[in-house]
C-alpha cells in the first residue's frame, strides 16, 4: 500500500443504488424472527448439509503439512513460508496419532513472546513445537479476551472425523470445541488412520455456495428456457443483490419435506482454490456512494459472466455428490415437463420469510460478537499492537482506519504475516504502515446492516474471506464487522457461536 492514506472503492455485499427488490420489501416488512423461529428456517441448510460427506468437498487437489513435535520452532517458520500454508497438523511419533494443530495464533504469539522475552529470543527458535505448546499452555498465551466479548477459544487441541462424516456433523463439533478447522482422517489397516485433508470453516462455506450455484445454473437455465417462468421468491445463496428484478432468474428455494436445497439468481464469479490454499483478510478501500460522489463497485453476479475464474470454474475442483446431482435432475424433470421451473417451495414460512437467506442482518442482532464494536489499528500504531488486537478479541483480520472519518484504508489479517518476513527476521515494531508497504492492494469487502443473509453469504462465498466489515453505507464509517464461522452457523443451527 502507498505511504498515503489512498482511498479506493469499497466492494460491498448489495449496492445502496440497486434496486433489490426482495431485500427490501423483506426489510420493510420489519418482522424479526425469535430464536426458534431462526432455527426453524435454518433446519433446511441443516438437513442439505448431512446429506453431504466430508469426502464429497475434498478437492482434485489438497496439501496438508504435518509436523512432528519434536522439530524446532524453526522448522515451522520455514514450512509455512514454502507452503503458504499457516495451520499445520502435529504428529507425536511416541504416541503414534496426531495431537494438535499448529496455527496462525501461534506464529503471532511466538514474535510477540520473543518481542515481550528479548533475552530468550534466539534460543526461543530451537524449542520443539512440544515445548512451545507447554509454554504456551502454562502462561495462557493467545487467549482471546472474553471482558472484550471474544468468542471463546479452543477447547479442544485437535478435532478429527471421518471421510464419511457429514459436513453438518463437521461443524457441529467444530461449534461445539470452538475450533475452525476439522481433520478428516481414513482408517488403515489395524488401529491406524491416515491423514486426508485439514478442512476449516471457510471451505465449508465455500462448498454450500458452489453446490447451490450450480443448482442456480441448472434452474436458472430451465427458468429461460421456459421464458424467464420464476417459482417463488425465497431461496439460497447467490443472488447479490437485484436477484428479484432479473427475469431470467429463477429461485430455488429449500423444502424442509424433501431436504433439497435452493438459490436465487447467480452466475459465475469466484476464483479458482484447491482444497489447499490459504485465505487472508480483506484489503482496499474508500468511502461508499453518497450522493454519487464517491465511486461504489456493484455486486451482480451478472457483472462477472466473463470472468474466467468464476464460481463454476472453482467447481470444477469437486464431483456434484449423488444427493445434488439428484436435485439437478428434479430441476432438469420439472423443467422437461413444461412446468416452468422446479416446484421446490419451503413448506415453513415465518412471517414474511421462507428462507434463513431471507432475513436482513439488522433483525438478527445476536449474529457477530463484533457487529457493533468496531476493531481497528491505524497506520502509525505497532504490528505488535495490532496483532495484540487480533488475539484478544479472537478475529481473523482487523481495519486500519483513517484517524480523522473512520473509514477503512486497509486490512491487516493473521495471513500477512507471512509475508512480512524480511530474510528470516519479523519486526513486529514496524508500523502498520511499514508493515504492510510491500503488501498487494487487494480490496475491502464490507456490508451494510440493511443487507439480507443472501447477500452476505454470497460475499463470503465470492470474495473467500474470513472476515466482512460493516459499515455506514453513507459515510464508510466502520461500524463492526462478521466472521465466517459466526455465520454460517448461524444459517445451519439458527444460532451463533
Amino acid at each position: 500500500m502507498a505511504s498515503s492514506e489512498v482511498q479506493r472503492p469499497y466492494y460491498p455485499a448489495s449496492a445502496a443504488h440497486t434496486s433489490y427488490q426482495t431485500g427490501s420489501s423483506l426489510l420493510e416488512a420489519g418482522y424479526r424472527p425469535t430464536d426458534e423461529e431462526c432455527a426453524t428456517l435454518a433446519a433446511p441448510i441443516a438437513d442439505f448439509l448431512r446429506n453431504c460427506s466430508c469426502y464429497d468437498m475434498l478437492g482434485v487437489s489438497t496439501q496438508v503439512v504435518v509436523l512432528d513435535v519434536q522439530a524446532p520452532l524453526s522448522v515451522a517458520f520455514i514450512a509455512a513460508q514454502e507452503t503458504r500454508i499457516q495451520s499445520c497438523v502435529l504428529w507425536d511419533p511416541r504416541k503414534r496419532q496426531y495431537v494438535g494443530v499448529l496455527t496462525s495464533t501461534d506464529y503471532i504469539c511466538i514474535l510477540l513472546y520473543c518481542q515481550s522475552h528479548p533475552r530468550e529470543a534466539d534460543a526461543v527458535a530451537l524449542w520443539t513445537i512440544e515445548h512451545w505448546q507447554q509454554v504456551k499452555e502454562t502462561q495462557g498465551l493467545g487467549r482471546p479476551n472474553e471482558k472484550l466479548g471474544a468468542p471463546p477459544g479452543p477447547k479442544s487441541g485437535i478435532v478429527t472425523c471421518k471421510t464419511d462424516t457429514s459436513l453438518h456433523d463437521c461443524l457441529q463439533m467444530m461449534r461445539e470445541h470452538c475450533v475452525r478447522r476439522i481433520i478428516a482422517l481414513a482408517e488403515k489397516e489395524g488401529e491406524d488412520f491416515s491423514l486426508v485433508a485439514m478442512m476449516d470453516v471457510e471451505q465449508i462455506v465455500e462448498y454450500l455456495g458452489v453446490m447451490f450455484f450450480h443448482i442456480e445454473k441448472a434452474v436458472g437455465s430451465i427458468g429461460r428456457a421456459c421464458g424467464g417462468a420464476s417459482s417463488s421468491t425465497g431461496g439460497a445463496a447467490g443472488d447479490g443483490v437485484g436477484g428479484g428484478g432479473a427475469p431470467h432468474r429463477t429461485n430455488l428455494t429449500i423444502s424442509t419435506a424433501t431436504n433439497t436445497t435452493s438459490g436465487a439468481g447467480g452466475h459465475d464469479d469466484l476464483s479458482t482454490r484447491s482444497a489447499n490454499s490459504t485465505v487472508g483478510g480483506n484489503a482496499d478501500v474508500s468511502p461508499l456512494q453518497q450522493n454519487s460522489s464517491h465511486p461504489l463497485r456493484s455486486n451482480y453476479f451478472d457483472d462477472y459472466d466473463d470472468d474466467p475464474q468464476g464460481v463454476f470454474s472453482l467447481g470444477e475442483a469437486y464431483v456434484l455428490p449423488p444427493y445434488v446431482a439428484s436435485i439437478i435432475t428434479q430441476a432438469e424433470a420439472a423443467g422437461a415437463s413444461g412446468s416452468g421451473g422446479v416446484g421446490i417451495a419451503s413448506d415453513v414460512r415465518v412471517g414474511p420469510y421462507s428462507s434463513i437467506f431471507d432475513v436482513p442482518f439488522m433483525y438478527v442482532p445476536h449474529i457477530g460478537a463484533h457487529r457493533r464494536k468496531p476493531i481497528f489499528a491505524t497506520m502509525e500504531q505497532k504490528l505488535s499492537e495490532a496483532l495484540t488486537l487480533m488475539l484478544d478479541n479472537n478475529t481473523e483480520s482487523i481495519a486500519v482506519c483513517a484517524q480523522k472519518d473512520g473509514t477503512i484504508v486497509d486490512v491487516v489479517s493473521r495471513s500477512d504475516l507471512l509475508r512480512m518476513e524480511n530474510q528470516g527476521v519479523y519486526d513486529t515494531q514496524l508500523t502498520v504502515r511499514e508493515a504492510l508497504a510491500s503488501k498487494a492492494s487487494d480490496h475491502i469487502f464490507v456490508f451494510y446492516e440493511t443487507d439480507t443473509l443472501r447477500e452476505i453469504f454470497s460475499h463470503f462465498v465470492r470474495r473467500r474471506v474470513k472476515e466482512l466489515f460493516m459499515v455506514d453505507p453513507d459515510t464508510g464509517r466502520l461500524l463492526g464487522q462478521l466472521n465466517v464461522a459466526e455465520f454460517v452457523y448461524f444459517l445451519v443451527f439458527g444460532v451463533s457461536e
